[in-house]
């Protein structure tokens, strides 16, 4: 899902917000997190097929590509 105005306004609010290392834990460089699309998470264990969707919001280093989910119903990005 492609975040409109919006919610990209309410993305980088609560970055701001509650993100607070401002270091790649791969890289360590000083970043500024890049954010891309919301993404559907499947957790499907072997025995459940049907599996569990999590909407997440992939958080990215532009230095390393190193990549952080966090979950977009707790940004308020989903219902």
């Amino acid at each position: 899902m492609t975040l409109d105005a919006e919610q990209q306004a309410k993305l980088e609010a609560w970055i701001a917000e509650k993100v607070v290392r401002r270091h790649c834990p791969a890289c360590e460089t000083a970043i500024d997190w890049q954010a891309a699309d919301v993404l559907d998470l499947v957790i499907s264990p072997c025995e459940h097929p049907s599996g569990t969707e999590i909407p997440v919001v992939p958080l990215v280093c532009p230095n390393c590509g190193y990549v952080t989910l966090f979950s977009a119903k707790y940004m308020g990005l989903r219902k």
